[in-house]
């Protein structure tokens, strides 16, 4: 009786992921980059995993590291919403956000997307499961054996949602000479069309077969020549690159061309000395520079940070912080930095800091707010993976 229940159970299951999946789509793997796509929606920038930035909108949308997700205001930090119908926003469309979930009913190879609707996030706006392949799993925590990532990017208005795994040996001995490793390493992106309903999977796609957009010939000739000294990166209208070839070390110039002609436009110097280039931000339409504080000059870190625009050249602001440089990133005149997990030295006694948001006013330098944000990492010890003798 027990084996015809389970027989039934598996039964009922088939039948169901037929019926729920039927616009989803079973795809193989590719390896390669997948370009430099834009965003979809102006000024809306994925960060970094697990965090996506709506400047407009005046918001970002971050994991709660009890689960969900979070919408709280750019500027206050104030919780507009939370949702648990969803756990990594990926990417920002319009109204709708597309996040990754978590379940295991349809197998551990499936990769649940939902599509939230921002003004009503407790009603899923549509869901799709992408089937992977048999020996991937999907994960939002990483394992010491597996990791599993999402990444979301609009492309010719659709979005393409590009996935990677890796599978590792983890054990407490070495293996036999003869004895077969179990890691594998899988890729693959799938092309999504959120704007229909319900939405779809288009076409399963290799990151090798979305092309990136060619320089034009005149900066590819002068990158060939080396008269260009590093590769340049679209910001806008623009390419830009930094020079420190001017014969001054200290010195840091910003070289800029149009995008579209290769025509040379005004150099910008960005400074003279006393500060180190550190970081471009995620969306690299700014980068970071910073210096030593003064000793004795002010809590807030024990860096000056100096945040440059990589269009124009102008310095935006500056602010305090606690490493000499980081993840950032520039939604209007705010700074948003992620701050890695730690410990922290205050009245004498040693802090545990969780992987944290911190959002500070460039024009003034004052910090805004603060909010923990999920840790996806695994952080624990390796355990072995077959039991003592």
């Amino acid at each position: 009786m027990r084996l015809k229940l389970l027989g039934l159970f598996h039964v009922v299951r088939a039948l169901a992921l037929v019926f729920a999946i039927g616009h989803q789509v079973c795809f193989g793997c590719a390896a390669g980059r997948s370009g430099d796509i834009g965003p979809t929606k102006p000024g809306a920038d994925s960060f970094v995993d697990g965090v996506v930035v709506d400047s407009p909108g005046n918001a970002v949308y971050l994991m709660n590291p009890r689960g969900g997700i979070d919408a709280i205001e750019l500027r206050s930090g104030k919780t507009r919403w939370h949702t648990r119908l969803a756990e990594v926003p990926l990417l920002l469309k319009g109204e709708l956000l597309l996040a990754q979930s978590h379940e295991t009913w349809f197998g551990d190879n499936v990769l649940r997307l939902e599509v939230l609707d921002v003004a009503n996030p407790e009603e899923t706006a549509d869901a799709i499961r992408v089937i992977l392949p048999v020996d991937v799993v999907s994960l939002v925590d990483q394992r010491p054996d597996m990791e599993f990532r999402v990444q979301a990017r609009g492309h010719r208005g659709d979005v393409l949602v590009t996935w990677s795994f890796a599978r590792r040996d983890v054990r407490g001995v070495a293996p036999d000479a003869n004895e077969r490793h179990s890691n594998t390493a899988r890729m693959g992106t799938v092309r999504l069309d959120l704007a229909g309903r319900p939405a779809e999977v288009v076409s399963p796609v290799g990151p090798a077969n979305i092309p990136e957009e060619p320089l034009p010939e005149a900066i590819s000739r002068k990158v060939a020549s080396g008269e260009i000294p590093s590769a340049p990166w679209r910001v806008g209208t623009l390419l830009v690159a930094i020079d420190r070839s001017a014969g001054d070390p200290g010195r840091v110039v910003l070289k800029r061309w149009s995008a579209d002609s290769g025509e040379s436009l005004e150099s910008v110097t960005l400074f003279e000395g006393g500060m180190t280039l550190r970081n471009r931000s995620a969306d690299g339409r700014h980068i970071l520079a910073s210096r030593p504080a003064a000793a004795g000059s002010g809590d807030g870190g024990s860096f000056i940070w100096s945040v440059f625009a990589l269009e124009t050249g102008a310095r935006v602001g500056e602010c305090r912080g606690s490493a000499p440089g980081g993840l950032n990133l520039v939604a209007d005149s705010t700074l948003l930095q992620l701050v890695s997990q730690g410990t922290t030295l205050v009245n004498g006694k040693w802090i545990d800091e969780p992987l944290r948001l911190r959002a500070t006013d460039l024009a003034t330098g004052v910090r805004l707010w603060e909010r923990p944000v999920r840790d996806t990492a695994y952080r624990g010890p390796s355990v072995p993976d077959r039991p003592a003798r």
